[in-house]
């Protein structure tokens, strides 16, 4: 996992006596420092896109008054590196732990914050389960929506207040 990155993993938690979804957000020192000292400026969005035969759920999270930095990660259903028991622990889950790691692979904090997945989860479930894509067809999904938007922060302000917690 390269610096700057974020990834989904399925995790157990002891406490609630089941899994869960996590997100392992890797950064240099100083962005995760940024990140611990603007917790409760902490937001997110999501949206649901289809293009073609291929649907994505683009998860966004961004923390500080400006959402900087801001961090991004594609749900693709019929992904092989995807556990689509991910999508489905999101479905029902309050809250999302978020797993800092630095630069060196060592873990800083967990954080907890509101799971804003919980309502298009099961949407981008049951769309994905009735259509079927290819890798090709979903990196294609992804460069079309990044031809049209160029960035993430404009994808981010694409994305309706209500989409974001």
């Amino acid at each position: 996992m390269k610096t700057g990155q974020m990834l989904s993993i399925r995790i157990y938690s002891p406490q609630l006596k089941k899994h869960q979804t996590a997100f392992v957000i890797k950064d240099f020192a100083k962005n995760i420092k940024y990140i611990l000292n603007n917790t409760n400026t902490a937001s997110a969005r999501c949206c649901v896109n289809v293009s073609g035969n291929a649907a994505s759920l683009i998860y966004l999270i961004g923390f500080g008054e400006h959402n900087n930095p801001l961090y991004n990660y594609w749900f693709n259903y019929h992904s092989k590196s995807i556990n689509t028991h991910e999508l489905e622990d999101l479905s029902y889950q309050d809250t999302v732990d978020y797993l800092l790691v630095d630069h060196k692979n060592k873990l800083r904090e967990v954080l907890r914050i509101k799971n804003i997945l919980v309502d298009a989860a099961p949407i981008y479930v049951n769309l994905a389960k009735e259509m079927y894509w290819t890798p090709s067809e979903f990196k294609q999904l992804q460069n079309n929506i990044m031809r049209d938007f160029k960035t993430y922060r404009e994808i981010w302000n694409s994305i309706p207040v209500n989409m974001s917690a």
